[in-house]
């Protein structure tokens, strides 16, 4: 478990998520899509995940500034093997999503939770410079860097 923070769970923002533009509405509408696919996996008995929850927010302070602040990332899914998956939803992929999730998330959550937690990135369109996916399955996703699943928003998402 990460020692450089503090944390624990926040109120959750009440302000219902809006695109500030076309783009931002487009990323919206893929979240809620993501967010179907993975509801449709933790309702199936045979997969290992049993909870999902959509922006939970957390406050937190480092132990070395004492400046604190809150988080929200898009999706926490539950393992029955007592660890978290922290998922960040990206229309298009963006260099800092796996930072923000390992240096940021993932911390924050296992100090609030006190479970391990696994970082995952879900995208639609890829650019250029990300890292090649090497995986097909969301299970081999959080297991293998570079922790990105590419999911083009039909079909489902598969364990």
């Amino acid at each position: 478990m990460n020692q450089d923070f503090v944390a624990g769970r926040a109120q959750p923002a009440i302000v219902k998520p809006r695109g500030s533009n076309v783009h931002a509405e487009i990323g919206l509408r893929y979240e809620r899509r993501v967010k179907r696919a993975l509801m449709k996996l933790t309702n199936d008995e045979t997969t290992p995940l049993i909870e999902l929850e959509h922006n939970p927010w957390f406050s937190y302070a480092k132990k070395d500034s004492g400046l604190s602040s809150v988080c929200a990332p898009d999706f926490l899914l539950y393992h029955k093997d007592n660890f978290i998956i922290v998922i960040e939803v990206k229309l298009t992929y963006v260099n800092e999503a796996i930072t923000k999730l390992q240096g940021l998330y993932c911390p924050i959550v296992e100090t609030a939770l006190n479970l391990p937690a696994k970082p995952l990135v879900i995208t639609r369109h890829l650019i250029p410079s990300a890292p090649k996916p090497n995986a097909f399955t969301l299970s081999e996703a959080i297991n293998n860097p570079p922790y990105l699943l590419q999911w083009l928003g039909h079909g489902g998402i598969i364990y």
